[in-house]
């Protein structure tokens, strides 16, 4: 049985954390890129593990950062930056609908047009 082999993807981690999925996609022949707020922690692990982290904090209506480059994917596993705070009843508040179309229409900018396809 033959295995067919292709060029590694280019991956956006958002909310990346000390690394691990970076690392995963890295093993596994990709080319991720990590993106967190400012950690100390979580900055030396990434350096450890050898993987590329920017520092930025996504905040609601505001353009994701530049990156230099476009990613085949995006991922984000146990995000909060979409947590604002709390409401004067106690309640969490969350980004609302308006807040998550504005982030999903920028983040297009940071996709190759060919994963756009997939999506669309």
């Amino acid at each position: 049985m033959s295995q067919t082999h292709t060029a590694g993807k280019s991956v956006l981690d958002i909310g990346t954390g000390p690394g691990h999925f970076p690392l995963i996609c890295k093993i596994l022949g990709h080319h991720p890129l990590g993106l967190d707020m400012e950690n100390e922690f979580y900055a030396d692990c990434c350096k450890l593990f050898g993987i590329d982290r920017r520092t930025a904090q996504i905040r609601r209506q505001e353009p994701m950062p530049d990156f230099g480059r476009r990613f085949d994917l995006v991922t984000g596993i146990w995000i909060t930056f979409d947590y604002v705070g709390y409401r004067q009843s106690g309640e969490r508040w969350y980004w609302n609908n308006s807040d998550w179309q504005f982030f999903f229409e920028d983040l297009n900018r940071c996709l190759i047009p060919t994963a756009l396809s997939i999506l669309n």
